[in-house]
């Protein structure tokens, strides 16, 4: 479709049809190592699907005990829209890196620094939803 949206027929990635995980390079960042994440997301079907990979559609969710403090989406880059097709097994990659502040007022640097800790991470878009990823802050 040409607004940056998947097709409207059945060749989404939902009901079985695709996976997202989230994965980093380390469980444990120090002070002055900004965490980043990325999305791997992969067709399980034996069809081709579409899945949007791009800043408005593909949301990371930072949180702390359940309650959401930082959200990649509420502040998107570029044109926000990156439509890609999945073939069974081939992953396609969104990257995000956390600045350690909520989003509560929306882009980076504008919100309170978290404090040391455990938090989860969660990517989702409309269709689809990551296993959360646990991690730790240390200052």
């Amino acid at each position: 479709a040409s607004d940056g949206t998947a097709p409207s027929d059945a060749s989404g990635c939902a009901h079985g049809g695709g996976v997202l995980t989230v994965r980093t390079s380390r469980y444990r960042f120090t002070a002055g190592r900004l965490p980043t994440f990325v999305v791997d997301a992969v067709s399980t079907g034996s069809q081709r699907c579409h899945v949007n990979l791009g800043s408005k559609f593909m949301s990371v969710v930072v949180a702390s005990g359940g309650t959401p403090l930082w959200d990649s989406a509420s502040c998107p880059r570029g044109t926000g829209s990156r439509v890609v097709t999945l073939s069974r097994g081939v992953p396609a990659y969104f990257r995000v890196t956390w600045d350690q502040r909520t989003s509560i007022s929306g882009c980076q640097g504008r919100g309170s620094l978290v404090p040391s800790g455990q938090y989860t991470v969660a990517a989702f878009d409309s269709q689809l939803r990551s296993p959360n990823l646990t991690f730790a802050l240390s200052r």
